[in-house]
């Protein structure tokens, strides 16, 4: 095959992949985009599920929160609490309900309940529900990864198309007054994916990723404990010892099977949540593991990084502010591609 026809081959790919595919990314991006400003509220970028609350000297402990919220919820399965930001917010303490997730928001100073809602109905439940799985659970993350990879596609043939290959100042170039009908359209379309074809090409990678790598060196799951066991020690001086054991931020505690799990965030992980955590057996407090993120293999730690990197929290505020701008431009390359195909088949119609 000539240049010329691998070029042209090339071309029909990415013209007919994004038409394809134009209208699952503008709302899967969209929807991202929005979950990106709404969390960008949030100092630590945990959780949007919360309420900003005077920050006291000290909280009435986690024991405290748990005992509110379990008062009020009766005969509910805890599912997990989680801090949801460093201070100055509500704790969030979850219960099932039925196949959803209800969730019991609470002041950590006072140990008051400001309110409670299910998880599910919430517009940023619903946005999250659709963004990570099209709202099929396991299948749909499957389906939405995969279609995800088309990214992937017209990314590389987007590069390889590119004319600033040729002259660079071409490929940056917006041509005035524009001597085709397309040609705006054209130059605008080719600035717009130099520039974001990186970030578009990274949430893909990370998202499929994350779905379909799952092979990989990861430590042994804590070892269950007896199902019917019986909290017999306080889960703050449960909190206290695995503080001891393992220094860092804690963010979450939950239950898996006979077992306490305390989440932590120790000093260079990227992840909001931490990925190292202490399991203790529920019933008696004793230690049973603990997992220290910085010792883990580096191919674990390189997927384990891919949730860090999708949501941009390494950077902070500001980098997700960047991702939350450049998660609109999938809907400017569609629209100046449109333009382009429907203006140069008018050039070419007689």
């Amino acid at each position: 095959m000539t240049a010329a026809g691998l070029r042209r081959l090339l071309f029909l790919v990415h013209q007919y992949t994004g038409f394809i595919f134009a209208a699952y990314l503008i709302v899967v991006c969209g929807s991202g985009t929005i979950l990106l400003l709404l969390e960008n509220q949030i100092e630590g970028y945990r959780d949007y599920l919360m309420v900003r609350v005077p920050a006291g000297e000290k909280t009435v402990g986690l024991g405290a929160v748990v005992a509110a919220a379990a008062e009020a919820n009766p005969r509910r399965t805890l599912r997990h609490v989680l801090l949801s930001c460093p201070s100055g917010c509500t704790y969030d303490v979850s219960f099932d309900y039925g196949d959803d997730r209800l969730d019991v928001l609470v002041d950590p100073y006072t140990g008051r309940i400001i309110k409670s809602v299910v998880w599910e109905q919430t517009a940023i439940g619903r946005l999250y529900g659709f963004h990570g799985s099209l709202f099929a659970g396991d299948t749909g993350e499957t389906v939405n990864a995969a279609a995800g990879l088309s990214l992937v596609l017209m990314g590389c043939t987007g590069l390889y198309l590119w004319p600033g290959w040729r002259r660079l100042r071409q490929g940056f170039t917006i041509k005035w007054p524009p001597t085709q009908p397309f040609r705006l359209s054209y130059d605008v379309h080719k600035i717009v994916g130099i520039v974001s074809v990186a970030f578009l090409m990274m949430w893909a990678l990370t998202a499929a990723g994350q779905v379909f790598w799952t092979d990989y060196a990861e430590p042994v799951s804590p070892a269950p404990a007896p199902t019917n066991a019986t909290m017999q020690r306080g889960i703050d001086s449960i909190v206290a010892m695995g503080n001891a054991v393992l220094p860092g931020e804690l963010t979450m505690v939950y239950r898996a099977g006979g077992l306490l799990v305390l989440r932590k965030r120790v000093p260079g992980d990227p992840d909001p949540y931490g990925y190292s955590y202490i399991a203790v057996n529920a019933a008696t407090g004793a230690l049973r593991q603990v997992y220290d993120a910085r010792t883990f293999p580096l191919l674990w730690r390189v997927r384990e990084a891919m949730y860090a990197v999708h949501i941009g929290s390494p950077g902070g505020p500001v980098l997700r502010a960047l991702y939350a701008f450049f998660g609109l431009m999938p809907a400017v390359l569609f629209l100046t591609g449109f333009l382009m195909w429907r203006n140069n088949l008018k050039v070419r119609v007689p």
